[in-house]
């Protein structure tokens, strides 16, 4: 039987989203952002692309309810830094000027440094306050925010995975490509309700582009 043929009155118009939205467990947001910003990659992954305009953003983050149901278990899950949870991001960056980049995990989909009390995750800015070329780690704790220089720069179209794992003391690690560089100076606050998030902003009138290659996230995986 084929969608055409159920009736309306009997249908369960929620659950009926659900199954025909284009991706139940992600949503895009940001400055100026639409559903046209995203494109499949041939080589795999998804291509995110700005508007255009100065301080355009593009940002991923879990769904959350449709009509009052749960779309998907990344906005149902608790990512809490106790549980040891692991979150890694594989992206790849095409043109590295003008550019701001967050990945990792915080209590919002936010970009900047402030908005989040809670939150572990990398940042790439052409304009940093820490460092203009190299990736660094944001990490606050009860609204007591740390930015560090991890000492690794981005190159243009070259796979990054970025990591950040949680032991269940909630101290966090930062990896790049495999490789600790970042330990957090405290434990984080237990039972702060993260959400993996990537995003990114155009610090120039120029649509600016973050190539997806891949997500993991998973809780209790390892005390390392």
């Amino acid at each position: 039987e084929t969608l055409a043929n159920w009736d309306p009155a009997t249908v369960n118009q929620a659950a009926l989203r659900l199954i025909t939205v284009a991706n139940p467990h992600w949503q895009l947001s940001g400055t100026n952002a639409v559903a046209t910003d995203q494109a499949l990659n041939v080589d795999g992954g998804l291509d995110l692309v700005t508007a255009g305009a100065d301080n355009d953003q593009v940002i991923i983050s879990p769904r959350g309810q449709i009509n009052s149901v749960d779309s998907g278990a990344l906005g149902v899950v608790t990512w809490e830094p106790q549980h040891e949870t692991r979150v890694h991001w594989i992206l790849e960056i095409p043109a590295i000027t003008a550019l701001l980049v967050h990945a990792g995990v915080g209590l919002t989909p936010a970009l900047d440094l402030t908005t989040d009390d809670d939150q572990a995750k990398f940042q790439f800015s052409t304009e940093g306050a820490v460092s203009t070329t190299n990736l660094t780690a944001v990490e606050s704790t009860g609204g007591t925010d740390t930015e560090t220089d991890l000492g690794v720069a981005p190159v243009i179209a070259t796979t990054l995975h970025l990591e950040v794992r949680f032991s269940s003391s909630g101290i966090a690690r930062w990896y790049v490509n495999g490789v600790k560089k970042h330990t957090s100076a405290a434990a984080l606050t237990v039972g702060a309700a993260f959400i993996p998030f990537l995003g990114f902003q155009a610090l120039a009138a120029a649509a600016k582009t973050v190539t997806v290659r891949g997500f993991r996230i998973s809780r209790v995986w390892q005390d390392s």
